[in-house]
């Protein structure tokens, strides 16, 4: 079975890590919609949460760059890159972007609240394949055109 790798991008500085706009929140609750057989796909389905590895709750890190080169190499060998912009601002994700959409990775962008889209820069946008407000139509159009 061919393996299908999935980056979950978003936020992660100045932002809680757990509750409703949590960082490693959203990216649980994604990863374990997909891995819980929400999915019944073609493909070995790896959902690559980049918060399982480095997080702010314990530094196992030496330096900041250690974490963007892990990431980065994450980004660039995934087959489709979802991004949660609850935190439209965020530096890393724009570079996580840039690359994904530069070595032409499918994008998928959640906001799920209005005033996230009015504050997103037009490149976010015009970097994503298309963008939800709703997790569950996401998920769907991931499996109906990504997965099956």
């Amino acid at each position: 079975m061919q393996r299908f790798n999935i980056y979950l991008a978003g936020g992660v500085t100045g932002l809680p890590a757990h509750g409703e706009n949590g960082y490693m929140t959203w990216r649980r609750e994604v990863k374990d919609q997909i891995k819980s057989g929400f999915y019944n796909s073609i493909f070995d389905v790896v959902v690559i949460d980049p918060t399982e590895y480095f997080n702010f709750e314990e530094k196992t890190y030496e330096s900041e760059r250690e974490i963007m080169e892990f990431d980065l190499y994450k980004v660039r060998t995934s087959d489709l890159i979802i991004v949660n912009f609850s935190a439209p601002k965020s530096l890393g994700t724009m570079a996580e972007l840039a690359i994904a959409y530069e070595r032409r990775i499918p994008i998928i962008g959640l906001s799920e609240k209005e005033k996230y889209r009015t504050e997103m820069h037009p490149w976010q946008s015009e970097f994503c394949t298309r963008i939800f407000s709703r997790r569950d139509e996401m998920l769907d159009y991931i499996r109906n055109y990504y997965l099956n």
